[in-house]
């Protein structure tokens, strides 16, 4: 159903977003090991 597409993409974003602010702060205590 829509429904569930809806959830499923809200929880996909939240875990995209939640992997992005670990790279963030990874970015920033660990600027020798990135790219």
């Amino acid at each position: 159903t829509e429904i569930e597409l809806i959830k499923s993409r809200m929880v996909i974003g939240k875990t995209i977003n939640d992997l992005a602010l670990d790279i963030d702060v990874r970015q920033k205590y660990f600027p020798v090991v990135g790219r």
